[in-house]
């Protein structure tokens, strides 16, 4: 009998992480989620951000966090590939969203949660990728948001 040979559920940490290198299964299923890029979007215009949503994304994903840590670079990388096309001052004429910018359509649950959160003073933009960041937990999402404000008056 194999004694725990088997494929490991995380690469070990081996020091100095290369530049180049594949990314791991999680990132590449991460950067495929269409939440990510409003998680992008939030972290390319205030990166604090990423060290308030780790903590929620611990209770809802604690692998995922865990690849995110061993993988810091990678992680970001895709962040800013992402998030790239979300810098102010880029905005084309009227049409549809703009590179890098994603539609999604609400349903009413997601909707009225969305508003609960513009009701408490934040903007619809911001109360929306929060809501999504924090995989539609609109507790989370609040908490989040009153975070990345208090963060940002200090």
């Amino acid at each position: 009998p194999a004694q725990g040979g088997g494929a490991m559920p995380f690469p070990a940490a081996t020091g100095g992480g290369g530049g180049g290198a594949a990314l791991p299964p999680e990132l590449q299923e991460l950067r495929n989620s269409p939440q990510f890029a409003q998680l992008a979007g939030l972290i390319a215009q205030n990166p604090q951000m990423l060290q308030q949503m780790l903590p929620a994304l611990q209770h809802s994903n604690p692998g995922l966090v865990q690849v995110i840590q061993e993988n810091p670079q990678a992680f970001l990388q895709m962040v800013a590939e992402a998030g790239g096309g979300l810098r102010p001052g880029q905005g084309g004429g009227g049409g549809g969203p703009g590179p890098g910018q994603t539609v999604i359509t609400l349903t009413e649950e997601e909707q009225a949660a969305v508003n609960r959160l513009t009701a408490l003073g934040f903007d619809r933009s911001m109360a929306a990728q929060a809501y999504f960041a924090c995989d539609k937990n609109e507790e989370l999402a609040a908490n989040f948001l009153f975070d990345s404000a208090n963060d940002m008056m200090d």
